[in-house]
């Protein structure tokens, strides 16, 4: 017979080579699944930024609808893009109470949907919407929520859960991204942990928006290439076709990201044995057609948004201006926006919920602050694969400042053009969400600093923080919705 100590010494030695297959992905989604249907449920429909415009988009793209047509002009004369929708999503939102969404007195406690509601979306009808802020986006955005839709219509489920499900396989979608960024990229993976655990990100994936996929594509490319960069082995032709097609996935899911190519650059700088003829004039075929394919939906779709931009009010052309004539000029909007008017902050990039109505406080924001500080500095310093030579340094964090401002810049420009009003001192629209991707990039340039000690301790202090953020972010978007709140006058 076995001693109790024996039996002791086989039960820690299983539950050990348990956890040893139970990487750092698995945790991953262990924490990012539970949180982010948590802020599926809790958020009611309609009440994530912007998302009535996502969700008739979706539906037109499900229905083969890829173009949107102009519906009618506004009261400036300006033409309005958009399509028809199912009734039952306007009676869901009416009974979501979505006109309430800037009452900061207004709970969402009692949700009654109506008969309308619970109809099939293709058994209510359909009404005339515009929403050409979304009408912009290509299919490529909405993939999660159009097989959502199809689902829908094919087993007839009320229009109500169609909603939820496309919440659902959004939050899958980014999850999937995430756990094949961990797995894959070769070092600093808890930077992809860490950026993947904000509650930005987590309530992105619990809501219905192009930021699932934008997020998730952008994570994942530059986890792939970190990959192909430090592999010790050629580009395989399968590998060029993946590059390609997460590449044409970013670009078309938001334009301004399509900037993340020039990373491409480290594949032949690091990774010797893809610096011939053949495998260099591959990596330029990428870029190419990513470029050609996204120009060619711009092309497509820049009717909608010049010469009358994309809101009321609008001069594009006046603003555009601006950037090519008078550089010195815009420099001053971009400094406004960032250090005087308050438009970018930690806060927004960090967990700004329901309508940026619900900003988590300046206190609740430091254990994800601190999350992120630590996670460059989590790693194998024995196992280190960038190499140890100046040039190699000075290029790899040259590669990635030059790619993180060319893509603020990118974004700060097209909201300015588009969005801004006429000669206005700051970029109007532009959010800290729209910088969550770069978030790697800047951390991966702390990351060549090296690594800390004492490595259990610190991924067991970042994943308590991170956890501890994300309760503070749920407990936040709880009370904006179901807790009344003294108002200060």
């Amino acid at each position: 017979m076995q001693t109790i100590k024996e039996l002791i010494i086989k039960l820690f030695n299983r539950k050990r080579r348990f956890t040893d297959k139970f990487k750092l992905e698995h945790w991953f989604l262990c924490i990012f699944i539970p949180f982010g249907l948590f802020f599926a449920i809790i958020t009611p429909l309609g009440q994530n930024p912007d998302e009535p415009v996502h969700i008739f988009r979706i539906w037109q793209i499900s229905q083969g609808d890829i173009i949107a047509r102009k519906i009618e002009n506004n009261k400036h004369d300006r033409p309005r893009y958009g399509g028809d929708v199912p009734k039952s999503i306007d009676a869901i939102l009416h009974n979501t109470h979505f006109s309430n969404y800037l009452n900061p007195t207004f709970k969402w406690r009692n949700i009654n949907y109506s008969d309308e509601s619970l109809s099939p979306l293709n058994a209510s009808g359909t009404t005339l919407k515009g929403f050409t802020g979304a009408a912009i986006y290509s299919p490529a955005a909405y993939i999660p929520g159009v097989v959502a839709v199809w689902i829908g219509l094919i087993f007839s489920l009320p229009s109500v859960v169609v909603l939820y499900l496309i919440r659902v396989f959004s939050l899958l979608f980014i999850a999937g991204c995430l756990y094949a960024a961990i797995k894959i990229t070769p070092k600093w993976k808890w930077i992809f942990f860490t950026c993947g655990l904000l509650p930005s990100v987590v309530a992105a994936g619990g809501a219905i928006s192009a930021d699932s996929v934008v997020f998730g594509s952008s994570f994942l490319f530059i986890a792939y290439i970190l990959r192909l960069s430090f592999q010790n082995k050629p580009v395989s032709s399968v590998q060029f076709i993946l590059l390609f097609g997460l590449l044409s996935l970013v670009s078309l899911s938001k334009t301004p990201y399509s900037l993340l190519a020039i990373l491409i650059l480290l594949v032949p700088v690091f990774n010797k044995k893809s610096r011939q003829t053949i495998p260099l004039i591959k990596l330029g075929s990428v870029i190419a057609l990513t470029a050609i394919i996204s120009l060619i939906w711009m092309k497509l779709t820049s009717y909608m948004a010049w010469p009358h931009g994309l809101r009321a009010a609008i001069d594009p052309i006046a603003n555009k201006q601006i950037i090519t004539s008078e550089t010195i000029g815009f420099m001053k909007v971009i400094y406004n926006s960032i250090f005087y008017n308050g438009v970018i902050s930690l806060t927004g990039i960090i967990g700004h919920f329901g309508w940026l109505a619900a900003p988590m406080s300046n206190l609740m924001i430091i254990p994800a602050i601190i999350a992120l500080i630590l996670s460059p500095f989590v790693g194998k310093p024995s196992n280190e694969k960038l190499p140890k030579l100046k040039r190699g340094y000075l290029w790899f964090s040259v590669t990635l400042s030059v790619t993180t401002i060319l893509v603020f810049l990118a974004i700060a420009a097209s909201l300015y053009i588009y969005w801004s009003d006429p000669r206005s001192a700051v970029v109007a629209g532009i959010q800290g969400r729209y910088l969550v991707p770069l978030l790697p990039l800047i951390l991966l340039l702390l990351g060549l600093l090296g690594q800390l000690q004492k490595q259990r301790q610190l991924k067991i202090t970042i994943a308590c923080l991170l956890v501890v953020s994300l309760v503070f972010a749920l407990l936040t978007a709880y009370a904006r919705y179901y807790i009344d709140m003294p108002v200060s006058v």
